[in-house]
């Protein structure tokens, strides 16, 4: 899990968190939003609001398809 201790994080810990974005392979296509403010993540920790960017430029087709679980139980019902 990507995670900063305080909302300003260094550029070193940026390029490190690109770098691992860029490097993981076989990413599932399932992607589970499980946040505890899930749907309002800037409330509960600022560094949220960086880590979806990060996702979002990284492997955006992937973070497209990112659910809550209530989206999931509806998706998987069907």
């Amino acid at each position: 899990m990507l995670r900063w201790a305080s909302p300003r994080c260094s550029l070193k810990a940026i390029t490190s968190a690109r770098e691992f974005l860029r490097t993981t392979f076989l990413w599932s296509c399932f992607w589970l939003n499980e946040r505890e403010v899930a749907r309002r993540p800037w409330l509960h920790r600022k560094s949220d609001v960086k880590i979806d960017q990060l996702l979002r430029e990284e492997v955006p087709a992937l973070f497209a398809h990112r659910k809550l679980e209530s989206e999931y139980a509806v998706y998987l019902a069907a």
